[in-house]
């Protein structure tokens, strides 16, 4: 943590092994940290910047979060088993998983929490995830190396970065 005033470090909060995707709540009273190397989400008290709890049922090497707007639930991609995970905020527990694609990375969600997108590194694809009914609507080739992703403003189009190719995939997309 970094204060603002003076760009000196405030606080360094100790998480699980190789920490990956951080998001924070709606409310800004939580941040959740997906620790990769640990197979856990670390929640942490923001006000006084301590973990106040630690996730376990989190699969192998959790890698990037999204937490709804609503901020009843965050999903969660886990690299090392190819699973999507829902986590229910209220309870700090997984309530349902999917299985993707080969090494999820990077997760993306549309501005009306209908529709989630992840990047799947290995076997270089994009899987549509419907919310409401907690399945995979459809999967796109990306090309192996696959990494990033995010939705454009007005959710219209969907970027993919690759690494591996170096360049940046731009889809138009219908789920809005």
């Amino acid at each position: 943590m970094i204060s603002t005033e003076n760009y000196q470090v405030i606080k360094t909060i100790k998480v699980g092994t190789i920490p990956r995707g951080v998001e924070f709540t709606p409310d800004g009273k939580y941040a959740y940290v997906c620790n990769f190397g640990g197979s856990t989400i670390s929640k942490i008290d923001v006000p006084s910047l301590e973990v106040i709890s630690t996730i376990k049922d989190a699969g192998i090497s959790p890698r990037d979060m999204v937490i709804s707007s609503d901020g009843d639930y965050a999903y969660f991609s886990a690299y090392g088993d190819g699973y999507l995970r829902k986590l229910d905020l209220k309870t700090d527990e997984v309530v349902d998983k999917i299985k993707i694609g080969i090494q999820p990375r990077s997760v993306c969600m549309t501005n009306n929490n209908k529709y989630l997108f992840v990047v799947n590194y290995k076997n270089g694809t994009v899987n549509a995830i419907d919310l409401t009914e907690f399945k995979m609507l459809d999967e796109y080739d990306a090309d192996i190396g696959a990494v990033g992703v995010a939705l454009s403003p007005d959710n219209k189009f969907l970027w993919v970065t690759n690494q591996s190719t170096g360049s940046v995939i731009v889809y138009r997309v219908n789920y809005r």
